[in-house]
């Protein structure tokens, strides 16, 4: 498939760019986690519970019931980090109930990422191996409604868990990061909890300490919302510009241009970089070709031998239906 820049934009914006409903849907998941984890801590302090009360047997009875429905569909990876996630969590109080439910939020967040990590890259090849620019774009929507879906952790979708995989282009890594931030946050919200439950009037601002762990609260950062949404936008990127790399010297093309998409983010590095043309046999990515970092929003044309411009047959139609 042969783009100009225009195209070629448009469908890493789509991908993983300013376009990306992938993105949106990592936010919501994490406001959402943030909001049922605020419900919770609050009810305890309202309902004025016993921290070091007995807990209620019906309620760890149900607790329990669901934990094991979710650890039954994981993967072996997952219950492992699962189980790390609640060691020396008992159930005898109502403090332990607490902790434990506010545990399993972070759980199902995890398995949701997983899915949509796996979802949101594995049919990127097809979109780069599209005939055309029109045909890429069909596929792109009917993929970011697949994504969509996929974000219900309460839906059936949850069963596929342990069959989540990223695509082969993507760093293996990936996974491992989503559980040690689990993790991570799992520790600094349960401790947050305690003290807030423990002690709320000397804890007015816990909603605010959960925030910032979750979502940033009004920090630039946005938390370990940010980073999340930093790694869907790094892994569909490797995807999208290492198969694009494979496709260049499948088809024997012998030069590429390197495109920046020129966000008011932009690095400098990659600012320079623009309009560059390399030969393909010479692409190194983090040298010369995207990924340059992580987070990067660059990618590549084919570029003519002879200059810097793209070979694209620039079908009028297409540009006019872009409009």
């Amino acid at each position: 498939m042969k783009l100009t820049e225009k195209q070629a934009i448009a469908i890493a914006q789509a991908i993983y760019g300013k376009q990306d409903e992938r993105v949106k849907q990592i936010e919501q998941l994490y406001k959402n986690t943030q909001s049922n984890v605020i419900d919770m801590i609050a009810a305890f302090i309202a309902n004025n519970s016993n921290w070091n009360g007995k807990a209620n047997p019906d309620e760890i009875a149900n607790f329990l019931s669901n934990l094991k429905d979710t650890f039954s569909n994981a993967g072996k990876d997952d219950q492992a980090t699962i189980k790390a996630a609640f060691k020396g969590n008992q159930l005898k109080t109502n403090g332990d109930v607490l902790i434990a439910k506010i545990t399993q939020a972070f759980v199902k967040q995890m398995v949701a990422q997983k899915l949509q990590l796996s979802v949101s890259t594995k049919n990127i090849p097809d979109v780069v191996n599209s005939k055309n620019y029109k045909s890429a774009q069909k596929k792109i929507n009917t993929y970011n409604r697949q994504s969509k879906r996929s974000m219900n952790i309460d839906s059936t979708l949850q069963r596929t868990a342990r069959n989540a995989v990223l695509d082969r282009h993507v760093d293996s890594d990936m996974f491992s990061s989503i559980n040690k931030q689990t993790l991570q946050t799992i520790r600094k919200v349960r401790d947050v909890a305690e003290r807030a439950a423990k002690s709320p009037k000397d804890s007015l601002n816990w909603q605010r300490e959960v925030a910032d762990i979750l979502t940033g609260g009004n920090k630039a950062t946005n938390g370990q919302m940010g980073r999340a949404a930093g790694m869907i936008r790094t892994a569909t990127a490797q995807a999208l510009n290492r198969t694009r790399l494979e496709k260049l010297k499948s088809d024997k093309v012998k030069k590429y241009k390197f495109v920046s998409l020129e966000a008011p983010n932009t690095c400098q590095d990659c600012a320079d970089l623009d309009g560059n043309v390399y030969d393909v046999a010479d692409a190194e990515e983090g040298v010369n070709f995207p990924l340059m970092h992580y987070n990067c929003q660059c990618t590549v044309i084919e570029a003519n031998e002879d200059d810097d411009w793209d070979t694209s047959n620039h079908d009028v139609s297409e540009e006019l239906d872009s409009l």
